[in-house]
């Protein structure tokens, strides 16, 4: 239904307003595989991947995280090497931090486990930050899924001569 254009029906006017939001956290990761040639004698240390996370806080007030966790997908294992050690006021971090976190990520070992070619892209997981701001805020970020290049060499076989 139409209405009539008059005084008792004015025209009716959209306004569009831009909100400018910051990111509140910065977060960088760095996935390695084990370099030490200890490392490399047995399997289940080569197979060991490890996952250094640096979180940012961008804003100009400190924050508090209420939980920093790796969610791996299924075939992996993770092992937090973090300890607690950002717990109570250490969970606090100022304006401008840095904090680091660090996880060993181990692959499942199963019969029918394949391997995967080098260069092929291997899911690892996400990480789950939450934080509150000092007005009692709450913040949560879910990251996208973390990838590993598999830049591994293939084993080759030891030739006799």
């Amino acid at each position: 239904m139409e209405l009539p254009h008059c005084a008792h029906y004015p025209r009716l006017t959209s306004v569009s307003t831009w909100i400018k939001v910051t990111n509140p956290l910065s977060v960088k990761t760095k996935i390695q595989a084990a370099k030490s040639p200890n490392a490399q004698l047995t399997a289940s240390e080569r197979e060991k991947v490890f996952l250094e996370v640096h979180i940012q806080n961008l804003t100009q007030k400190p924050m508090t995280f209420q939980r920093v966790l790796f969610e791996c997908v299924d075939g992996w294992t993770v092992e937090d090497m973090n300890d607690d050690i950002y717990v109570g006021s250490a969970a606090t971090v100022p304006a401008q931090e840095v904090r680091q976190y660090l996880y060993v990520l181990t692959p499942h070992v199963a019969k029918n486990r394949k391997d995967h070619a080098p260069g092929s892209v291997i899911p690892l997981g996400r990480l789950d930050i939450s934080w509150t701001t000092t007005f009692g805020e709450p913040g949560r970020l879910l990251t996208s899924v973390s990838v590993n290049n598999n830049l591994s060499v293939p084993r080759t076989e030891k030739r006799e001569h």
